[in-house]
């Protein structure tokens, strides 16, 4: 047997493996709570590298990937309970993951709203904190990696019509677009002149403000619209 058919069947063997790599429902929750603990270093990252440099603009990341970790827990524990409780109920389990989903949008927006206060002070401020090269090599592997890891899963995403794997790229797409900018801001005040550079600072954290803030609007409107059309439904068809 040679290697490829002795992984082959290892996969096989292996419940969560074969799970994995057969079910892309499964292995987008996998990797979601991968996310989910990726945040967290990610956030104590931060939060020691404000201490050490006594930037407000580190915690402040330190701050948001500390509530994106929680949204996200608390986000897979609702939809483990949801599924667990609505199992047999397909219309209730719906409509609950749809208000889920537009709780989430919220959520997003007023993370977003909070981050803007720091994104102000960080891109005003005529001392900014330059950080070593680890550092820097640090943000922008962790950016690279949310970014391509958004992209694969909005492309698979868009085919499917689930709501609860929309909320988590939807999410993932925020992440990737925060660790956008404080990859810019790192590499801008490591390497780069920041008085030169501080239009082009503002023009990304603009972009990236933009548009985590039109995915949060985008989840709330479609979530109520959703809402809506299923209680137009229900009428029409108690009226039946």
């Amino acid at each position: 047997m040679n290697l490829k058919d002795r992984i082959t069947e290892k996969f096989k063997k292996s419940t969560l493996l074969n799970n994995i790599v057969s079910d892309y429902n499964f292995r987008t929750i996998v990797f979601f709570i991968v996310s989910l603990s990726v945040n967290i270093i990610i956030a104590v990252f931060n939060a020691t590298t404000g201490i050490l440099y006594k930037s407000i603009w580190y915690g402040a990341l330190a701050v948001y990937y500390i509530a994106l970790a929680l949204q996200r827990g608390a986000l897979l524990a609702s939809l483990y309970y949801v599924k667990k409780r609505l199992k047999y109920e397909n219309e209730k389990y719906e409509k609950t993951v749809t208000k889920i989903y537009i709780i989430n949008g919220a959520v997003l927006l007023l993370l977003q709203a909070a981050l803007s206060v720091a994104i102000v002070q960080m891109v005003t401020t005529e001392k900014p904190a330059k950080t070593g090269m680890v550092i820097a090599i640090a943000n922008a592997a962790y950016a690279f990696y949310k970014i391509i890891a958004a992209a694969v899963n909005l492309a698979k995403t868009i085919r499917l019509q689930n709501m609860a794997l929309q909320i988590i790229r939807n999410i993932n797409l925020a992440d990737a677009s925060v660790s956008m900018l404080a990859l810019t801001s790192t590499l801008i005040c490591t390497f780069g002149n920041f008085n030169d550079m501080r239009t082009m600072l503002t023009y990304v954290a603009t972009g990236v403000s933009l548009v985590i803030i039109a995915i949060s609007v985008i989840m709330i409107i479609k979530g109520a619209l959703e809402l809506r059309k299923n209680k137009q439904n229900n009428i029409t068809v108690d009226k039946i």
